[in-house]
């Protein structure tokens, strides 16, 4: 997916407080070294913890702009699930974020194809790759196999002492059962 979308590093950044979704059950401390456990060994890949660091609500919007300011003149792409990207008309200042970033869709089951854009798009073409003299805003269409694995899925097996062993890294899994997570 790097070399597709022209990207040099991805920003992992795991949301403190998410506007749209439940209140995690996990610590922030304890999120943000799963993620770090889960990722461990990829050098293009940054461990984020700007929004647990901030105070309030996860901002998609803020984070760019963080991030802008941080290295000004820098080309983002927002990698978000089709489930996700769906629901962007109701995130925080929404309509700021194809300002700041362009926005690469990627499949996830039960939802639509990538490549077909929801209405609040009408009229537009997804893109199918990064576009460095264009500017920020285009959305791109990721065609990759889908993976049906969710939080919520994930959360429900741990609780109900399910079978995860293949759905997550054994360090990760390791670190939620010695810290008694989502029991």
């Amino acid at each position: 997916m790097l070399a597709r979308l022209s990207i040099d590093v991805i920003h992992v950044v795991p949301a403190a407080v998410p506007p749209l979704k439940a209140q995690p059950s996990a610590a922030p401390e304890h999120r943000l070294r799963m993620v770090e456990l889960a990722l461990e060994g990829r050098p293009k890949v940054v461990i984020d913890g700007r929004e647990l660091e901030r105070a309030g609500t996860s901002y998609t919007v803020l984070t760019l702009e963080s991030i802008h300011a941080e290295w000004p003149g820098s080309r983002l792409v927002l990698i978000v699930g089709r489930d996700a990207f769906d629901s962007l008309p109701k995130w925080h200042r929404f309509e700021d974020l194809r300002a700041l970033a362009d926005i690469a869709v990627v499949n996830r089951p039960g939802f639509d194809d990538p490549g077909r854009l929801p209405d609040w798009l009408a009229g537009e073409t997804p893109a199918t790759a990064v576009d460095a003299l264009a500017p920020p805003g285009r959305v791109i269409a990721v065609g990759m196999p889908p993976c049906d694995i969710s939080a919520t899925v994930l959360r429900r097996a741990l609780a109900g002492h399910g079978r995860v062993e293949d759905m997550l890294p054994p360090p990760v899994l390791s670190y939620i059962r010695e810290h008694h997570l989502y029991e």
